[in-house]
């Protein structure tokens, strides 16, 4: 069942509300500024269900990363040992609920829900996702995004 709530001023307070919500024993929290999630890449996640009471999408890392060292390229990271992180993740709805009653006391602010449960100590599984998944954040993302829908349009 779908229900749409009011907003927070953080992403983890508008979880928070869409939550609140629900009764469900799982809840899958997905961001709508990445529109191109398909039907394969949810099903991967629910198969995880019963070994993990939270599940994210993540792509591999395919660009070279570096930390950033002031104003100069610092230290390049291995890539083979990063994912990219999106949506939609999977969560057990009582542990998060405690995790984001954990962040509303502490004043923690997580750039995502899985973080709440890694503080936990909550293993936290991960699906493969598709990287035409992506988060359209920028005007550029919103050209590609444009791209995509304008291709799938013509076929």
């Amino acid at each position: 069942k779908i229900q749409v709530t009011i907003g927070g001023d953080q992403r983890w307070q508008s979880v928070q509300n869409g939550v609140a919500r629900s009764n469900a024993d799982y809840v899958l929290i997905h961001d709508a500024a990445r529109p191109f999630v398909t039907h394969p890449v949810i099903d991967k996640i629910l198969e995880k269900i019963s070994d993990f009471e939270c599940v994210i999408t993540v792509t591999p890392e395919v660009d070279t990363i570096r930390m950033r060292d002031g104003e100069k390229a610092g230290l390049t990271v291995d890539r083979d040992k990063l994912l990219r992180v999106g949506t939609p993740q999977l969560f057990k709805r009582i542990l998060l609920c405690q995790g984001l009653k954990e962040a509303e006391q502490s004043g923690l602010n997580p750039t995502d829900e899985a973080l709440l449960m890694q503080n936990m100590g909550i293993a936290v599984g991960i699906a493969w996702g598709d990287p035409k998944n992506f988060k359209i954040t920028t005007p550029s993302d919103l050209e590609i995004a444009e791209a995509l829908i304008a291709k799938n349009h013509s076929m």
